[in-house]
């Protein structure tokens, strides 16, 4: 059975700036210690369980690169063909900025499940 990679490696990518930003600071003074730990562990899970060849990974804090590493046959200058990932990206962003914009209303389409309590009313006239 063949795994996708890009969805897993899209979760990596996730699950260590999530943990970035959960920065309680290690013993050795990084505070970024703990989420490189997880992406390193992340990165050898994804590589076991999809059999890719090559991972390279960076987290970076604002315009400061604070981790990079390659896994496999790649080295941090490998340049990879990212096809169409930029339609998911842009996919999870205007979802993410739907949400934040709350419920809307399309009257004209379907008047009778309209959120807005003024446009239920109109609806029901």
């Amino acid at each position: 059975m063949r795994v996708r990679l890009l969805p897993k490696i899209c979760r990596i990518l996730f699950t260590v700036a999530l943990l970035a930003g959960c920065g309680s600071s290690s013993q050795s003074g990084n505070p970024y210690s703990a989420a490189i730990a997880e992406g390193r562990a992340a990165v050898n899970d994804a590589i076991k369980e999809t059999g890719a060849r090559a991972i390279s990974v960076a987290l970076v804090d604002g315009d400061k690169v604070i981790w990079s590493e390659a896994f496999g046959a790649a080295t941090t200058d490998t340049l990879y063909d990212i096809c169409s990932v930029s339609k998911m990206l842009r996919t999870s962003t205007n979802w993410l900025r739907e949400r934040e914009a709350g419920p809307r209303c399309f009257p004209a389409v379907a008047p009778s499940t309209c959120c807005c309590s003024a446009q239920r009313g109109r609806a029901s006239a």
